[in-house]
């Protein structure tokens, strides 16, 4: 037989130790043995061992009266410094019913990403959101934009308002709006896909791009954090301000596809990079080949590429845009 590694007098200093509030792993450091030998003294005394618990009963029991009340785990969290999963971690072992959500949406839009649309809204996301790890989704935007909030609103199914707030940087207040879907499952696709914070996993998009469908997220992606304007003498320039990865794929496929220059300059300023296109022939390709038949874009910008298309677009003898594959 294995000798025990406690004594019976030490089995009993265990155990009042125990009861008077130390951890198994403090006892186990006082003896000089394993956190598993301490639990097995406790299991020979006939100890109940304590469970795991961020409160008392005490503080349980108020969580579950504001919860009835209509608190939700979020703000419940906030009150209590804890994420919202340890209030529903209380709430389950309290027995409580837990209520349905306040607002409905489909959180598994993008578990297939099979259409435009889909496309388009992954690149604007990549662009302009933020997917909190297993909490929620966060797109803000200034208010002027609040219509392209009621689009990605209506795409998501979300019954939820989109809220409207002001903020101030160097010394001007800015009125902006927000749109926060809170699904754990709807954020971890967006991570998996790689809308994290710092776009710095694009390879993970990339790979869920389908061919053929690529320029519904590049004209989210210019609708996110790209630029469309006339220069000083009237000339119009495309710009797109993202991670180096995503413009060094971008600048190929534009080359691969609308026959830009392959070696077009991407300036770097850490963390981002530029990469910008001018001349009326050749930003008019480019818009004319990522508006073609579109159905969602930001109205501005929109705006902006077809007045640049009507001026420019007679200039841009490109036959029947055999280079733009267009599938």
């Amino acid at each position: 037989m294995v000798a025990r590694v406690l004594t019976t007098t030490q089995d009993q200093q265990v155990a009042e130790l125990y009861k008077s509030g130390l951890s198994s792993i403090k006892i186990a450091a006082m003896f000089g043995v394993c956190p598993a030998a301490v639990i097995n003294s406790l299991k020979r005394m006939g100890v109940t061992r304590r469970t795991n618990r961020a409160f008392n009963d005490e503080t349980e029991t108020e969580i579950v009266r504001l919860y009835k009340k209509g608190i939700s785990t979020i703000k419940l969290g906030q009150m209590y410094s804890v994420c919202h999963s340890t209030i529903s971690k209380v709430l389950i072992r309290r027995g409580v019913a837990r209520r349905a959500r306040k607002y409905f949406f489909n959180e598994h839009i993008f578990d297939c990403l099979d259409s435009p649309a889909k496309h388009y809204w992954l690149g604007f996301c990549y662009a302009d959101a933020y997917a909190l790890p297993s909490k929620s989704l966060r797109v803000k935007l200034k208010a002027d934009d609040y219509t392209h909030l009621e689009k990605l609103a209506e795409f998501l199914g979300h019954s939820g308002p989109i809220t409207f707030h002001e903020s101030v940087l160097n010394g001007k207040t800015h009125q902006g709006c927000l749109l926060q879907v809170y699904s754990r499952h709807l954020a971890n696709r967006l991570n998996e896909m790689g809308v994290v914070k710092g776009r710095s996993h694009f390879s993970l998009t990339k790979q869920c791009l389908l061919l053929g469908l690529e320029r519904h997220f590049i004209r989210g992606v210019l609708d996110g954090d790209g630029t469309i304007f006339l220069t000083k003498k009237g000339g119009p320039v495309i710009g797109f301000y993202e991670r180096p990865d995503l413009l060094v794929w971008l600048r190929t496929y534009f080359a691969e596809n609308l026959d830009t220059k392959p070696n077009k300059t991407i300036t770097h300023s850490p963390p981002i990079a530029q990469l910008c296109y001018g001349g009326g022939i050749q930003v008019t390709r480019i818009l004319k080949y990522l508006y073609k038949d579109a159905t969602v874009f930001l109205e501005r910008k929109k705006i902006k590429a077809d007045e640049i298309i009507s001026r420019w677009g007679h200039k841009s003898h490109y036959g029947e845009w055999k280079q733009c594959r267009l599938l």
